[in-house]
């Protein structure tokens, strides 16, 4: 795999909670100091499981609140605008 490759699959675990990862610094033989390999934890299974489902509850709230907010905007007779990705319900 390409570095680059390798980097943007660390990002995606390190955004879905699965790992942390932290940059380590190297003392050369020189005495000079450089980055190092990054330091990776896994972070317990429980806790990356209970998020997931935080976040699934938290969409079906946040749809279920725009479906109720439609519903009442068709019984009023007034047009509904679903909100942009930018908005909140």
């Amino acid at each position: 795999m390409s570095e680059n490759t390798v980097r943007k699959y660390i990002c995606r675990q390190e955004e879905r909670g699965l790992i942390a990862a932290e940059s380590t610094e190297v003392i050369t033989k020189s005495s000079g100091r450089c980055n190092g390999n990054l330091l990776f934890t896994l972070l317990p299974i429980q806790k990356v499981i209970d998020q997931f489902y935080e976040r699934q509850l938290s969409a079906l709230e946040q749809a279920a609140a725009q479906q109720r907010a439609q519903q009442r905007a068709e019984k009023s007779g007034v047009e509904f605008v679903p909100p942009t990705k930018d908005q909140s319900a």
